[in-house]
């Protein structure tokens, strides 16, 4: 192994180390910063007294950011210029059990809002589930935390490069 490998291998061992120590999670592990499927979007879960809310804090990708930088798709043609980074896309929701959250959420890429029930899998990924009317008709996503997905993509990088 050469100097440059050694050096290579020394910054993302550092690296790693830095990001994998645990983002603060606040009750049952909701509260944090979280990654949606496809990785370009980053959304804090914030808790307030003993409700919560999802923020969406930015989005990655060249092409999210070309064509998804605002409100376009709200059914409200007032709201359809406001900015999707800072935007709120759910609010007040509701601790109803040991491992979820309910209430409603927007999403900006439809214009629609759903009922929302968020699940705590773990300290790491959260199930996100979206309907209207029944449950069993919606759609899930798992999100991961971002601590997690940063050690990921880390060890990705390490394996690759190095």
């Amino acid at each position: 192994m050469n100097i440059r490998e050694k050096y290579c291998l020394a910054v993302l061992n550092c690296i790693l180390k830095i990001s994998s120590v645990q983002a603060e999670t606040g009750p049952l592990n909701f509260v944090g910063k979280w990654i949606p499927p496809g990785g370009t979007t980053l959304v804090s879960i914030e808790q307030k007294d003993n409700l919560f809310n999802l923020r969406i804090l930015e989005q990655s990708d060249d092409r999210i950011q070309q064509e998804l930088t605002s409100d376009q798709n709200n059914p409200d043609p007032s709201l359809r210029k406001r900015s999707l980074k800072g935007l709120l896309i759910s609010e007040n929701l509701q601790l109803n059990s040991a491992n979820e959250l309910r209430g409603k959420l927007y999403d900006p890429a439809s214009g629609r809002t759903y009922n929302t029930t968020i699940t705590s899998l773990d300290s790491d990924h959260l199930e996100i589930r979206g309907y209207h009317g029944l449950k069993f008709f919606g759609r899930s996503q798992i999100w991961t935390s971002r601590a997690l997905f940063l050690t990921n993509t880390l060890k990705l990088l390490k394996e690759n490069l190095c």
